[in-house]
Formats: structure tokens, C-alpha cells, sequence
């Protein structure tokens, strides 16, 4: 997980830009079983607000195993009907969920990999 370095807070006297500290602490609250209108109201910040801080995140790519194993699930998330999860067999870890299991999906996923250049199907 990396926080993002572009939050340059604004100069004016009467601002009401965000500190670090207040971002940072509404990030790492997810963490707990809580939920969004509880964090947002510890902060005195909208639930949208607290959304807009937790998307400032960016994530590494994910590195795959030698192994995984790919299975389908039924939801509806994403206006999908069926998700995917990709996991890894040997230390039994889930990696990855995706909102499609369509080919077109899945490739790119792997293909946004970091050893997508080594991929063998």
C-alpha cells in the first residue's frame, strides 16, 4: 500500500484542506471490522470523503505464483453475475478477486501482472 506524496495542502488562513494526519488515520481504520459512516463520523467528514481518501491509494502490482488456481463464485458485484477469485494452491492465500471471469477480463489481469513478460498458460 502507498500513500500518496501529491498532498500539497493549500496556504490560506481559513482552509479546510485535509492534513495528512486525518487522511492517514481514516486510511488505517479500514483496516478494523468498521464500517464507512462509523470512520467518517470519528472524523467529521462525510462518507463520501472517506471513500475519496481510501481510493487516493495505489497498490503494487501483484506478483504471481508458479501456481494459482482460478474459481469462479456467484454475486453481483460490479453488474456481473459471476466473479472470479484467484488464489494461490500451495500456501493456500487468496491474491486476487476480479468483478468478471471473462477472458477478456482475465487476461487483463495477468497481463497487469509484474511477470506478465513469463506467463505460461
Amino acid at each position: 500500500m502507498v500513500i500518496p506524496a501529491f498532498l500539497s495542502f493549500c496556504k490560506k488562513r481559513m482552509c479546510m484542506c485535509p492534513t495528512f494526519d486525518i487522511i492517514e488515520s481514516v486510511i488505517f481504520r479500514f483496516n478494523g471490522s468498521r464500517n464507512i459512516k462509523a470512520i467518517a463520523k470519528e472524523h467529521n467528514i462525510s462518507s463520501t470523503t472517506a471513500m475519496k481518501y481510501v481510493n487516493l491509494l495505489s497498490f503494487p502490482k501483484p506478483k504471481l505464483p508458479k501456481q494459482l488456481s482460478i474459481d469462479e463464485y456467484q454475486g453481483n458485484a460490479g453488474g456481473q453475475r459471476f466473479q472470479c477469485i484467484i488464489t494461490n494452491p500451495r500456501k493456500k492465500r487468496m491474491l486476487d478477486l476480479l468483478l468478471a471471469r471473462n477472458s477478456d477480463k482475465l487476461k487483463e489481469y495477468f497481463m497487469s501482472c509484474e511477470d506478465s513478460n513469463t506467463l505460461k498458460l
